[in-house]
C-alpha cells in the first residue's frame, strides 16, 4: 500500500473531474484527503461537499490557486511532513503506477534542492486537427 500523505485538493465547482480524482486516490489507498473549497456555487458540487466523508474546509471567498495556504490548511496539516496539493482536474491516467506518490516522495528525498514534484500533462493524445496543438505542446514542454 502507498504511504499516507495529506492530500489537499483545491476545488471550486468542478465536480466530475473531482470524482475521478477521488476514485483514483481511493483506489491507491489514500485516506487523508482534504477538499479546500473556494466558495463553490454549483449546486451539485455544494451538495457533494456537504455529504462527502472527506474533510472539507469551506472558504467564504474564492482564494484561487493559493487557497490551501491562505485558508491556513497547509499550516494546520503541518509543513514538517510530505503533503500533496493538487487541482481536481489532475487525474492520473490508467497507466499511472499506484505508488506514484511514494515515487514523488523518494524523488524529493533524493534531490533536496527540489521543493516540489508532480504529475505532468499527457500531450501525446492531442488530436492533430486541434488548431492549438503545437502551441499547447510548446507551452507545456
Amino acid at each position: 500500500m502507498t504511504a499516507q500523505y495529506p492530500v489537499i485538493i483545491n476545488v471550486r465547482d468542478r465536480l466530475s473531474a473531482l470524482l475521478d480524482l477521488l476514485a483514483w486516490l481511493e483506489k491507491v489507498g489514500q485516506e487523508n484527503i482534504w477538499l479546500c473549497d473556494n466558495a463553490s456555487t454549483y449546486e451539485p458540487m455544494v451538495e457533494f461537499l456537504h455529504s462527502t466523508t472527506h474533510r472539507v474546509v469551506f472558504n467564504d471567498l474564492n482564494l484561487g490557486h493559493r487557497g490551501p495556504w491562505l485558508s491556513g490548511l497547509v499550516t494546520e496539516l503541518g509543513l514538517d511532513q510530505p503533503f500533496v496539493i493538487t487541482d481536481p482536474d489532475v487525474v492520473p491516467s490508467e497507466e499511472c503506477p499506484v505508488d506514484a506518490l511514494d515515487l514523488f516522495h523518494e524523488t524529493l528525498q533524493r534531490y533536496p534542492d527540489v521543493d516540489k514534484v508532480g504529475f505532468s500533462l499527457r500531450l501525446d493524445d492531442l488530436p492533430a486537427h486541434y488548431m492549438f496543438r503545437d502551441d499547447v505542446i510548446l507551452w507545456e514542454s
